[in-house]
């Protein structure tokens, strides 16, 4: 940690969000998702109030993990720790939709369900990012144009004469460049359309998932 996270770590300007050494899938992405919150003021006040051992459980298979909140730092470890004081369902399915169960009234609830859940930002917004964190990654093309089906405005990204053109609706758009979902399930189910070679799919799947993991 850095002087400067050091100095600010436990206030509402400053969010410190780790993870374990060797984190799963899962781990990554709720790192991610609370990093995302943590750009906007309102939730990264929220999160900072955090304190406690919180487990978070799938009801749907054996993914789990446990949030380590104290003083604006966040650390998210796989499984759900034997000390954790409070334990949330969760639905893998509907991205982190917190479940609780019955009986509980924890008001962390709410600000964990919060961040978990941040607002989209504007599809434009989004390609922008991920086109900042994968444009320049080996194999991508050298273009890409996304393509908005509710406006038809165009956002193009890189400077190749040619490259692929990705269109969907806006808050698709904005949920897939985000890093939420799966790129090849939201094409496979029409939710998004890709004008371009099986090679380009590859590497732009391959660019989600760093997003999603690492974004």
């Amino acid at each position: 940690m850095t002087t400067s996270d050091a100095a600010g770590a436990g206030t509402a300007e400053s969010l410190l969000v780790t993870a374990e050494d060797d984190p799963t899938p899962l781990v990554l992405s709720l790192s991610r998702t609370v990093r995302a919150a943590g750009r906007r003021p309102e939730l990264r006040a929220a999160a900072a109030t955090l304190t406690g051992v919180i487990g978070v459980r799938s009801s749907a298979d054996h993914q789990s993990a446990t949030f380590r909140s104290s003083g604006g730092r966040i650390h998210i470890v796989h499984g759900v720790s034997a000390d954790a004081d409070l334990v949330i369902g969760w639905d893998a399915a509907t991205e982190f939709e917190l479940r609780t169960l019955p009986g509980q009234d924890d008001e962390r609830i709410a600000v964990l369900t919060a961040v978990l859940n941040p607002p989209l930002p504007p599809w434009q917004d989004a390609a922008t990012r991920f086109w900042r964190q994968t444009g320049s990654d080996p194999g991508m093309p050298g273009k890409l144009v996304v393509r908005c089906t509710d406006t038809g405005e165009e956002l193009a990204l890189g400077d190749a004469p040619a490259g692929v053109i990705l269109a969907g609706g806006a808050n698709q758009l904005a949920r897939t460049l985000s890093g939420l979902g799966n790129l090849f399930d939201d094409l496979y189910a029409g939710a998004l359309s890709l004008a371009g070679t099986l090679p380009q799919l590859s590497v732009l799947c391959g660019a989600h998932w760093k997003v999603k993991f690492h974004g």
